[in-house]
């Protein structure tokens, strides 16, 4: 690879004479688009370009697109997909599936007290060293965690409703705390009986987290979790994989190439 792209990924990591990149896009496969801010069709994206803060890229049908800002936030965009570089350590994650790396905890000295994450229609994701994917179609999507932390934050005026079971009741507890509840039901009223199952462990959070290996699911303001499941880890594992190739190529460019 030309040390001209060497060059990129090292000018995504830091500032030349005061002046910081927003994000470079650094590879490219099938068809991409970058959008202006009004989101009119800027060109057609190829690698080395450069996206200036408020710009999207969309990425089409059998595509992908590897994206890196200006603080070391890298993202890996899968087909159907559309981000927007909104500001200094932040993405706006709009549509489809894209695959988010910041390997390197910045200091407080480069991240000069700056925030680092994701905004979704429905909430904000804060990272801190961590490695995750984004599935997201209008309010519903997923998020799947493979390493770091997460801290999910509602949207202004949202909330999510999160089944959770409380983890201080012990198991003789729970056993008759159900049984009371149970008994107090006749036959006919086993659906009130559900619904007071449900409600009994639904929490309306604004905030929570995600753990490693964790993936949670929105539907609407509904949120539930489960573990990552065979289809998003081959997802994840592709996506990745194509980080990992641009790495290898950079470190093996020869100056002056």
């Amino acid at each position: 690879m030309k040390t001209w792209m060497k060059g990129l990924w090292l000018l995504c990591l830091c500032s030349v004479s005061g002046f910081t990149v927003a994000a470079d896009l650094l590879y490219v496969k099938g068809y991409v688009e970058l959008l202006a801010e009004d989101g009119s069709v800027k060109k057609a994206g190829k690698t080395g370009d450069e996206i200036d803060y408020g710009e999207s890229i969309r990425v089409g049908e059998d595509s992908r697109a590897l994206v890196k800002n200006s603080d070391g936030l890298a993202s890996v965009l899968g087909a159907n997909s559309e981000m927007r570089i909104k500001e200094a350590g932040f993405f706006d994650h709009l549509r489809g599936a894209a695959y988010y790396v910041l390997s390197k905890i910045p200091s407080a000295a480069e991240s000069r007290g700056r925030n680092y994450g994701v905004n979704t229609t429905v909430a904000t994701l804060g990272i801190r060293g961590t490695r995750f994917l984004v599935d997201l179609d209008g309010d519903a999507g997923q998020v799947a965690l493979t390493e770091g932390l997460i801290n999910v934050s509602a949207n202004e005026g949202k909330s999510f409703s999160i089944a959770d079971y409380p983890d201080d009741m012990t198991f003789q507890e729970f056993q008759a705390a159900q049984k009371d509840l149970f008994d107090s039901f006749q036959k006919d009223d086993f659906k009130a009986y559900q619904e007071s199952q449900k409600k009994a462990f639904e929490r309306f959070k604004q905030e929570f987290f995600i753990q490693p290996n964790q993936s949670v699911s929105f539907d609407g303001e509904s949120v539930s979790y489960q573990s990552i499941d065979d289809k998003t880890a081959a997802l994840i594992s592709e996506l990745e994989s194509i980080l990992k190739q641009v790495e290898k190529e950079m470190a093996a460019s020869p100056e002056g190439e």
